[in-house]
């Protein structure tokens, strides 16, 4: 079965220095999730390219580490003096060693061991998700900070969690303020904050939870440039060519950003579960603040969610909407699908790149909404936002508008 996706004898012979049980596991998983020969024999070639490397550096290709697969990207690739046979492709080498590494399960191993810290990060980050109900990317950020300042404590402070003190806070504080700006600080103070208030309720912390490190007052930034006009939507729009399946998936994808707003991550998780066709209603479940969100479907988005699911959408079992049409074939799409499908669409239609991301065209929602007098409470829930100051950012107020509503300047009274 090896054999019909290796042809070259050098890689065959090198094939011997690793588990065949490893192997099998790794083809398995590729033909399952619709990987071609092609891709198959691309991803072995990488395997047996990156055991080699370890062979040179004297190390057992079964005992593999995360920074290994970041050594052998960053510092061997780009002098490589290898055989011709091994891939030299850094994208497709990230790709099949990810998969490698997971599947195989060769984290040195053995199991890995976790320091106190990180377990207190781990129970942090329960907690953030589970108590406080906030989005991976938002627990990802405030796990990091957090690790921060445990190591920061570690190695300047002689002391523990249970006695810190307002002091030792500041002088992390400061320590962070000389190395970034004033907005980072923001999210470092704030993030700082919610770790304390877990560790108080935690009982490793003497803080109150009644007082907070104090932090620069964050600005809003209105948008930099004015959301999209229809000419230019409607641009985007036949950018898109709707004659192939994977045209019909992006088309929808654009419809479901530009008609109702929603995030990038909503869009990848949307389900045929959520859709009732009968009343055109969409329901959202796995939403940023995990709450139940309704939202009506127009008439131009539930053609184009019909056409991609009858005609372009491959045969799968998944219940999501939005699927890969390569391998990992009928599998449901990630959100950074999403906004690659956003990006290269703007890129054809040659509008700027900085305007080309998904929120983007929440912004151009929440501008048309507010154009056509629709109360800011209403635009928030269309949304998805729990405080109407998130929605401002999303909002232009151009010059005519407030030219509608200005008074006239008083004149000095003449005696």
């Amino acid at each position: 079965m090896i054999s019909q996706y290796i042809k070259s004898p050098l890689l065959l012979t090198e094939l011997q220095f690793i588990p065949t049980d490893k192997i099998q596991t790794f083809m398995s998983f590729l033909t399952d999730n619709g990987y071609v020969s092609t891709s198959i024999s691309q991803y072995l070639a990488v395997v047996i390219h990156f055991s080699w490397w370890q062979r040179q550096r004297r190390r057992d290709c079964r005992r593999i580490s995360a920074q290994d697969k970041t050594n052998f990207i960053v510092q061997h690739l780009p002098v490589c003096q290898c055989p011709r046979s091994f891939p030299r492709s850094k994208k497709g080498v990230a790709a099949a060693l990810s998969h490698w590494i997971t599947l195989a399960g060769l984290f040195n191993g053995e199991p890995i061991q976790i320091s106190g810290h990180d377990n207190l990060v781990k129970t942090y980050d329960c907690f953030l998700k589970d108590v406080v109900g906030l989005s991976s990317a938002t627990r990802d950020y405030r796990c990091r900070y957090a690790k921060v300042f445990l190591t920061w404590i570690a190695q300047n402070l002689a002391t523990q969690l249970d006695t810190l003190t307002f002091l030792q806070l500041s002088s992390f504080v400061s320590y962070r303020a000389d190395t970034v700006s004033r907005a980072s600080l923001t999210v470092i103070t704030s993030s700082l904050n919610c770790f304390l208030r877990f560790l108080s309720v935690q009982g490793r912390c003497p803080v109150s939870l009644d007082i907070c490190v104090p932090h620069p007052k964050s600005m809003v930034n209105l948008p930099v440039s004015k959301p999209l006009s229809n000419e230019e939507l409607n641009r985007l729009l036949v950018e898109i060519d709707r004659s192939k399946p994977v045209g019909k998936r992006d088309y929808a994808i654009i419809r479901c950003l530009s008609d109702l707003g929603m995030r990038a991550g909503e869009v990848s998780r949307i389900n045929l579960d959520n859709i009732d066709w009968h009343n055109k209603v969409l329901t959202l479940t796995y939403t940023k603040q995990r709450k139940q969100r309704k939202l009506p479907i127009p008439d131009t988005l539930m053609a184009a969610l019909v056409d991609y699911i009858m005609v372009g959408r491959p045969d799968t079992k998944t219940r999501a909407v939005f699927v890969y049409h390569r391998a990992p074939l009928g599998m449901p799409v990630k959100q950074s699908t999403i906004c690659g499908v956003v990006k290269r669409v703007f890129t054809k239609a040659g509008i700027s790149p900085s305007r080309g991301q998904s929120h983007g065209l929440r912004h151009m929602v929440a501008s048309r909404l507010l154009e056509k007098e629709v109360p800011l409470k209403i635009i928030a829930d269309v949304l998805g936002h729990q405080c109407i100051d998130t929605t401002i950012r999303y909002t232009w107020v151009d010059r005519n508008t407030l030219q509608n509503v200005a008074l006239p300047w008083p004149r000095r009274k003449t005696s």
